[in-house]
């Protein structure tokens, strides 16, 4: 982006561009700031502890159905 020179005229689209950018950078800005917390931890998008949390859930739900058959007696 550039300014007009002497005596030119101003470009509308150019204005509302950059007014555009300005306040997208801003509320980017304002959204880093109150969501601090999104870039602590582990990588939500780490396939190994994907399947390290899926592994644990299902042995979890395994050992709480353990002692139970079908028929919800135990034989």
């Amino acid at each position: 982006m550039t300014l007009q020179k002497v005596g030119e005229k101003e470009d509308s689209k150019m204005i509302q561009q950059a007014k555009s950018n300005y306040e997208s950078r801003g509320m980017m800005k304002q959204f880093g700031a109150r969501h601090k917390d999104l870039n602590k931890g582990e990588d939500v998008h780490d396939p190994k502890a994907m399947l390290e949390r899926k592994g644990k859930k299902m042995l979890d739900k395994s050992k709480m159905a353990g002692g139970k058959e079908k028929g919800g007696e135990k034989r």
